[in-house]
């Protein structure tokens, strides 16, 4: 090659000259592939990235949407709001010693490099004293401002710590096992970096007024300029919108007078309801970072204003969590151009409403029925003295667990739903153990919607119905109901009254026994509906109701059953469960051809048809008929009286017509966590108590047809009509003192 350049060029000068013009070709030619590729590919891009550096830009806040109850009432809404929060050091006491640090780093500025690490923090304990004392007034201001006792701050201080460290102990865990998979030697000190929390401030005070706001913004000022108390520098104002659940508390008066007759008396009880509805419109949590990743603000595709930044907040359970996309809105923006040129605005658009089927003041007087206080879900004497088997655990007086679901039977909305226990929202602030550290209660389970059980008696007049639309069974049909099921199996499969008595019921039709409560007679049912699964799916067990919250359960529904598992379906036994708003759901299909509950207006999308629109007329009147005796007759009827009280009338309110169905179910026991390899202890055991009432005002055009349904629950209460009726029949009141009936 050089040969080649020599004869081609023979003067030294020239060749030189030759390869600096190359050389200078080449960096024109890479200049000009730079400038296209700038120019033509990335163009847009940097332009854009141009045009940004000379913009200003600010987001603006948007609205949550507001979540109504059925007359349009505020259950929850957006507010102007402060929330005080404090630095993570000055909550660990760190800022102490770091702000003492500093201090005797200033007053020995001139020795400091001379002195050894243990010289500098011998000088920075003396001087931690005056910063301790600083933080110590600044925790006792901060209480009193707020309108808390100093207990307070120093349990939420304790709690900010204890979930910190939880999440900080997570994290390295992960990091550390990530680097020793990779083969590195590392100890856990060398991966504990601060994270993300540990540099932040935390909510203190999360509620105070635009005067408290002001009141501490001064001190903070103060302390900037260098006056007042330093350790306001560690605290921040946040200002913006907080949700509010105006209608969280309401005081309830209970009449007393169509109690059962140990509670009653001619006067009423004023019962506080603390969280009423809150399983149903939920909370809210800070966002995750999973919720950040998903829906950024700043992504792939651009600016998206109805995405999430650190810090926002997000829908957590309930109503809240299930329509956080229509409730969240988008943001808006203002971009202003700092060259003069034009700006432009982008305006928030707020979320939209949500409006619920639930009645609010019912809601909450049927929250008020299952508390304790009121005495029906409290351990009785009575409950003891009955048929079914109570919690022998759980002593006089201790209180029971349990739910209740009201619906409108024509037209499928659920106007309440409670569930027992419930809590406040600010309890998951402020005492989160009495929520989630509570394995009996359970308060955070919505038993109304998410919870199964195994039905009971509750179903036999399902099976009638399904048992005469099959041909199983023929209107008025005479069927024999020996004392037991199985011949040879006496003690397996018996009616209460053998069990109790000795004796058997004889001869009864459907309307008879579904009034007593014969096993035998729907054992036999069982029996001869070789497709009984399919019915019940037909009423709506085994799937999710489509009532508008996710978190509903589908209870349980094997694929096929056994003869033997149907004879024990049919009583509501074996693989079968469902929750109260299922019951609800199976009730509502059996009477009145109308759509499955649900707790939200207008839900999206819209739900199928209804399969138990295809009884006939005499399947559901003879099924009507059973649970009409078994309110009413007071001879035989299983819901109409408690033995144990002297045979004392279960409904005790006029005007009204009831239908009634009992159920007492035998349960699984309710274990604690396992130790030592073993199970867990024994919790709760004995049988659930259910209650199915119908009813309608007793004038009526069609005084054959039911209008509402109830269902109630009581866990391992023991018998449904002495345990779980009582509380239906103040059920009925409630709908009568709202204006139902």
């Amino acid at each position: 090659m050089r040969t080649t350049l020599r004869r081609l060029i023979p003067s030294m000068y020239r060749r030189r000259l030759a390869l600096l013009a190359a050389g200078g070709l080449a960096g024109l030619l890479l200049l000009a592939a730079q400038t296209a590729r700038l120019t033509i590919l990335r163009g847009d891009q940097l332009a854009a990235r141009a045009r940004s550096a000379l913009t200003d830009s600010r987001l603006l806040p948007t609205r949550r949407g507001r979540i109504l109850d059925r007359a349009g009432r505020v259950l929850a809404a957006d507010r102007p709001g402060h929330e005080v929060a404090v630095a993570y050091e000055a909550i660990t006491g760190g800022w102490a010693m770091e702000k003492a640090r500093d201090a005797a780093r200033a007053r020995h500025a001139e020795r400091w490099d001379a002195l050894s690490y243990r010289q500098r923090e011998r000088l920075a304990a003396d001087a931690r004293p005056r910063f301790e004392r600083a933080l110590d007034r600044l925790w006792a201001e901060l209480a009193r401002l707020g309108g808390v006792e100093p207990a307070t701050i120093a349990e939420r201080k304790r709690r900010v710590r204890e979930r910190v460290q939880q999440i900080a102990a997570a994290v390295w865990s992960r990091h550390l096992e990530r680097r020793r998979a990779a083969g590195e030697r590392v100890a856990l000190r060398e991966v504990a970096m601060p994270i993300r929390e540990q540099r932040q401030a935390h909510e203190l005070l999360p509620e105070v007024s635009a005067e408290t706001a002001l009141a501490i913004r001064q001190r903070i000022d103060a302390a900037e300029a260098g006056k007042g108390n330093p350790a306001w520098r560690a605290v921040t104002v946040r200002d913006g919108r907080r949700r509010a659940y105006p209608r969280e508390t309401r005081t309830v008066t209970v009449p007393t007078g169509t109690l059962p007759s140990p509670l009653r008396d001619d006067g009423a009880r004023r019962i506080e309801v603390a969280g009423v509805a809150t399983h149903l419109v939920g909370w809210m949590r800070n966002a995750w970072k999973e919720d950040v990743r998903q829906r950024p603000l700043r992504g792939g595709g651009g600016l998206d204003l109805g995405g999430y930044l650190p810090g926002d907040r997000v829908g957590a359970r309930g109503v809240e969590a299930a329509y956080e996309k229509r409730l969240r809105g988008r943001r808006g923006r203002v971009r202003k151009r700092r060259d003069g040129g034009a700006g432009s605005r982008t305006d928030p658009v707020p979320g939209r409403d949500v409006r619920l089927t639930i009645d609010i003041g019912l809601q909450a007087r049927v929250q008020a029925v299952l508390k304790p206080e009121l005495g029906l879900l409290e351990v009785q004497p009575w409950h003891r003295s009955d048929t079914g088997i109570p919690d022998s655990r759980a002593g006089i007086g201790a209180p029971l667990q349990g739910a209740a679901v009201v619906t409108d039977l024509r037209n499928g909305e659920v106007l309440a739903a409670g569930t027992s226990p419930t809590f406040p929202r600010r309890r998951l602030r402020d005492d989160p153990d009495r929520v989630w550290q509570r394995p009996v209660a359970r308060p955070w389970i919505n038993r109304a919607i998410a919870r199964s059980y195994q039905p009971g008696s509750t179903v036999k007049p399902l099976v009638l119905a399904a048992a005469v639309t099959e041909g199983a069974l023929e209107p008025g049909e005479i069927v024999e109901t020996p004392g037991h099921l199985w011949p040879d199996r006496p003690n397996v499969f018996r009616d209460w009254i053998y069990k109790e008595h000795g004796r058997s019921f004889g001869e009864l039709d459907g309307v008879e026994a579904v009034a007593r409560s014969s096993n035998v007679f729907f054992g036999k049912m069982g029996l001869r509906l070789e497709n009984l699964v399919t019915w019940f799916r037909r009423f709506g067990l085994g799937r999710r109701p489509a009532c508008g919250l996710p978190q509903a359960a589908s209870g349980d529904l094997p694929g096929e059953a056994s003869s033997s598992d149907r004879a024990f379906m049919a009583i509501g036994q074996g693989p079968v469960r469902w929750t109260p708003l299922q019951a609800a759901a199976a009730y509502t299909r059996l009477v009145s051809r109308g759509p499955a509950p649900t707790l939200i207006e207008k839900p999206e999308p819209s739900r199928p048809d209804v399969p138990g629109a295809q009884l006939p007329s005499e399947a559901r009147r003879l099924a009507l008929d059973g649970m009409h005796e078994a309110a009413n007759n007071a001879r035989y009827g299983t819901a109409n009286h408690i033995s144990a009280l002297g045979r004392e009338p279960i409904f005790q309110v006029e005007g009204v017509r009831v239908w009634g169905k009992t159920g007492t179910a035998e349960a699984v026991p309710l274990r604690g966590e396992p130790k030592g390899g073993g199970p867990g202890p024994v919790l709760r055991s004995g049988d659930h108590a259910w209650f199915v009432a119908l009813v309608s005002p007793q004038r009526t055009a069609h005084p054959d047809r039911p209008w509402y349904a109830i269902t109630v629950v009581v866990d391992y209460g023991g018998a449904g009509g002495a345990v779980a009726g009582p509380v239906a029949n103040q059920l009925i009141a409630a709908l009568k003192r709202e204006g139902y009936l």
